[in-house]
């Protein structure tokens, strides 16, 4: 379902609500114009490959949006769909993109079905191909600061705070989830951008502790209403990265929700991301940045910096 900017704006509107919504959808649709731009003033013809190994529902649907919107900004998209595959043919399968000149951008859908060991498969990835930027040589590079390719849901969270002049320098910030997608990143991005970062996870004992003195939360987890009002900062900032599908007679039998108990949070907090319309449509739209700049690497053209400054 789409959300366009109206639409949003009149949903979330509340008399009690204190929170600006962080309109993922809005500023993502602001970044792919801006790629579409670049793609015709440099005449430049991006390719991403994305390999979706299973049957899994909600990864056919991801899968199936990255490649509409790479074809809509005047990429070119490939999906290599293996319904069942062995680490050996998924090996095979990455070495053809990494030799595919056409190709600039490899991803992995994640997850892999299990017996699939993910490292091994993203390791496989030309590190300059690795345009979801979690291949170990770029998390290395952006540990440092000096990132190739900044992992796409870090990235759209980091886009949409500095959109809403939300600055970290100084804050506390407080991450929930320390995987090598979201969590660990982005404690790399705002740790690099002056913030104190604390990265919690299921072994946290003092959560609630942690909580109460967050000015900027983000929370990547998959556990719906895991943060409620209880415990929480005044005037804090929450980007909510989880996606959870729950069952709700009046939605067709299902909703998607994120980790946050969007309405009473919403009331307490300065600023709010919403799910769906807040961190999903960032990470397309990152995604399609990271391949577009992955094509003027590879076929070495000279980037405009005012670009691309991720």
């Amino acid at each position: 379902m789409a959300f366009s900017r109206d639409y949003l704006t009149t949903y979330f509107q509340d008399d009690e609500m204190t929170a600006r919504i962080l309109n993922g959808k809005a500023v993502a649709d602001e970044l792919c114009n801006k790629i579409t731009e670049i793609i015709a003033q440099y005449k430049v013809r991006p390719g991403l490959a994305v390999i979706l190994v299973g049957d899994d529902e909600a990864s056919k649907v991801y899968v199936e949006r990255k490649k509409e919107k790479s074809l809509s900004l005047g990429m070119k998209g490939r999906i290599l769909h293996m319904p069942e595959g062995s680490p050996q043919q998924i090996l095979e399968a990455i070495q053809m993109y990494n030799t595919a000149p056409d190709i600039h951008g490899i991803l992995v859908q994640l997850p892999l079905p299990k017996g699939i060991h993910t490292s091994q498969m993203i390791e496989k990835i030309n590190p300059i191909k690795d345009v979801d930027g979690i291949h170990p040589f770029n998390l290395g590079k952006l540990m440092i600061g000096e990132p190739i390719y900044t992992p796409c849901t870090p990235q759209g969270c980091i886009r949409l705070l500095k959109h809403y002049n939300i600055n970290p320098e100084g804050k506390r910030a407080l991450i929930i989830g320390r995987s090598r997608i979201v969590g660990l990143p982005i404690s790399f991005l705002l740790t690099h951008l002056n913030a104190t970062v604390t990265l919690a996870h299921s072994h946290s004992s003092n959560l609630p502790q942690l909580l109460s003195e967050a000015d900027i939360i983000v929370s990547a987890v998959g556990k719906p209403k895991l943060i409620g009002t209880n415990h929480l900062k005044p005037n804090v900032a929450i980007l909510d990265v989880g996606i959870n599908r729950i069952n709700q007679q009046a939605n067709n039998g299902q909703s998607v929700v994120g980790d946050v108990d969007f309405t009473p949070v919403s009331k307490v907090a300065s600023a709010i991301s919403p799910v769906p319309g807040g961190i999903g449509p960032m990470t397309v739209a990152c995604l399609m940045y990271n391949t577009l700049k992955a094509s003027f690497i590879q076929e070495g053209k000279t980037m405009p910096e005012q670009f691309f400054n991720f």
